[in-house]
């Protein structure tokens, strides 16, 4: 067996070596030959794509039945622990803007029922007048809590989250926050806002996942790429292994005396086990698939055309950020400089404004005379995550404006990953996503089931293997599930229980009585076998 292994490994290492040669050859030169077909910025996109297909069928071919199949094994039980986390988090962030809005204060939340009372029997263009009707306030409110800042951020009211979500960057880098209801007043206290210590939960779910690809820097993009591209395989060679075990099933039953001999001495319960566990396996991943294949993809996509940097060399030489200058041209530009000049009248800009409706203002140098203001498209309902923005001066004019269907490839790979996302999309569209995501954990547990069934582990190494999964998952749903309850809980004396709450205590303290129920319920098992 373990020469059976390092044979298998060693032949995907020496496929995945040369894949990604051939893909780097192959990319650099098709970019120089589609730039006469298409911008140069589909050309980079696609060139870095082009390799994709040569590094999919690593594993594909040469591997045997018996050594794919423990690689299979072996690659499954090396990702579970990183993937449930990545997996369960990433299924919570699709609901990430619900989350934040019940984890508000309890103050808030009595707020915002009042204006919803207000508000309702309203329609969108009602509701967006009154949203026109505060802008004054709101950046009243700004130039006194944020008048030294270099940025100014305003993510308008929409559908899901009823109030101005206000963020500001201050000199030294460090980012502000505060929320405002429609009518301007404000919701919570400004704070300062720390990318690894978010104050709300669906926040704090997105950075998680996020963060876990980020936390080694550079490399991060590395891991983000093999992890997806070991997904991906571990699908396809799932999808072989089966097709194999239905073609020749009938052959390898009848011609394996070996086989046969070790099943007869397999207990019952343990060969009902194995077939179970093995039979859900397999029927929970081709229905896992789909969202498998979606997720794996865009991300690995995302990865390619930002690693394999010999496109960008071959079409703007030593000028990279040409590239993102043409696909995001409102990314040129320094914003350092912080000025006394009176600001730009938001309302007056807004009202002038008529190209598409705007979800997010951002105001780069607010008192500086070369201020500008970047305007985005609402994200309410889309998939893309490649909106249409618009960048105009102190005056008025535009500078810069970008339309989310300029780029043929850009849009794809944006509708791509969009719906990797699914930040944006309609409740119904995400609750699907959400259901074919949360099938990827059944698919690992009925694995899981299936290698425990015939494999003997030790009492405490069972009671670790059931709290990644499904510990994991249920620890981060009791999380959603206290919700309604944390504002009884804050009304406590802050000595005892603070009003913000830590979420990686919560996490920690959950999978650590997570694991103590399950040292002690398969310790007393065992005694009771024994």
């Amino acid at each position: 067996m373990t020469w059976l292994l390092a044979r298998a490994y060693g032949h995907l290492l020496l496929l995945g070596l040369c894949a990604w040669g051939l893909m780097w050859l192959l990319c650099a030169w098709l970019a120089q030959a589609l730039v006469f077909f298409m911008p140069a910025a589909d050309a980079v996109l696609w060139s870095s794509l082009a390799g994709l297909p040569i590094v999919l069928l690593v594993g594909w071919f040469g591997i045997s039945r018996r050594a794919l199949k423990q690689m299979h094994k072996y690659w499954g039980l090396l990702l579970i622990t990183f993937v449930t986390v990545i997996w369960s988090s990433g299924t919570a962030s699709y609901f990430r803007i619900e989350l934040d809005t019940w984890s508000l204060p309890q103050a808030a939340q009595e707020q915002l029922a009042v204006q919803q009372k207000s508000e309702a029997g309203l329609d969108d263009i009602a509701l967006q007048a009154l949203t026109a009707t505060a802008i004054p306030m709101v950046q009243l409110h700004l130039q006194e809590q944020a008048a030294t800042a270099n940025t100014w951020y305003i993510q308008l009211p929409s559908a899901r989250a009823p109030y101005f979500t206000l963020n500001w960057q201050s000199a030294d880098r460090s980012m502000h926050q505060q929320l405002l209801d429609r009518s301007g007043k404000p919701l919570v206290a400004a704070a300062e806002v720390k990318w690894s210590d978010p104050p709300r939960l669906g926040s704090w779910f997105f950075q998680l996942h996020y963060t876990l690809f980020g936390a080694l820097g550079d490399v991060s993009r590395y891991v983000v790429a093999f992890t997806a591209l070991l997904l991906l395989w571990l699908s396809l060679s799932g999808i072989r292994l089966w097709l194999i075990r239905r073609k020749y099933a009938e052959q390898a039953s009848a011609s394996s005396q070996l086989r046969q001999q070790v099943v007869a001495l397999t207990p019952a319960v343990t060969k009902a086990a194995v077939a179970k566990a093995e039979h859900w396996h397999i029927w929970s991943g081709l229905m896992a698939l789909p969202s498998l294949l979606l997720v794996s993809t865009s991300a690995l996509v995302t990865m390619l055309w930002q690693l394999n940097t010999s496109p960008l060399n071959t079409l703007y030489a030593e000028n990279n950020g040409q590239f993102y200058a043409e696909v995001l041209p409102w990314l040129g530009g320094s914003h350092q400089a912080v000025g006394t000049s009176p600001v730009v009248n938001l309302q007056q800009l807004l009202a002038a404004h008529s190209r598409f409706p705007v979800g997010k203002i951002q105001v780069n140098q607010p008192g500086a005379d070369n201020s500008t203001v970047l305007l985005t498209q609402a994200a309410e309902s889309q998939v893309s995550n490649q909106l249409a923005q618009v960048v105009y001066d102190r005056q008025g004019q535009v500078l810069q404006s970008s339309d989310s269907q300029s780029r043929a490839g850009m849009q794809l790979r944006s509708y791509w990953y969009g719906l990797h996302q699914a930040l944006f999309a309609g409740p119904l569209l995400r609750m699907l996503m959400a259901i074919a995501s949360a099938l990827l954990l059944l698919v690992m547990w009925f694995g899981l089931r299936q290698w425990r069934a015939r494999t003997v582990l030790a009492w405490y190494w069972q009671a670790l293997v059931s709290t990644i999964l499904p510990g994991v998952p249920l620890v981060m749903l009791s999380m959603v599930a206290v919700l309604p309850l944390w504002s009884q809980f804050a009304q406590m004396p802050s000595a005892l229980f603070t009003e913000h709450p830590s979420y990686a205590g919560q996490l920690l303290v959950g999978l650590g009585l997570c694991l103590m129920i399950n040292l002690w319920r398969f310790k007393l098992l065992r005694t009771n076998q024994q």
